[in-house]
């Protein structure tokens, strides 16, 4: 087990770069809003990026948290991204600075 992981790491190095965690939508928008007051609307809006994302996904498919870095140079990104085989297949960018 530790030495497929190793391999996938040494054969996706850039993916390793970015991918953070695995995740759900909720607990993402959950810690990346944590603190804050806010309405039904912004509620509304996470409920239906939730289920946009869940009609993209097959079964095996996971949803990992990304992060570009940069923000230091007012340069980054984050977001979430299925992963499927190992791959990203889809991403949806969710914070720029």
């Amino acid at each position: 087990c530790h030495a497929v992981r190793e391999q996938w790491i040494l054969e996706n190095a850039e993916l390793c770069k970015v991918l953070r965690c695995e995740t759900t939508y909720e607990d993402y928008c959950g810690r990346r809003l944590a603190g804050l007051a806010y309405g039904p609307e912004v509620k509304s809006k996470i409920e239906k990026r939730s289920a946009e994302i869940a009609a993209q996904m097959e079964p095996g498919d996971q949803l990992w948290e990304w992060d570009s870095g940069g923000w230091h140079r007012l340069a980054g990104s984050a977001g979430v991204a299925i992963v499927r085989n190992g791959k990203v297949v889809k991403r949806w960018c969710e914070w720029k600075s």
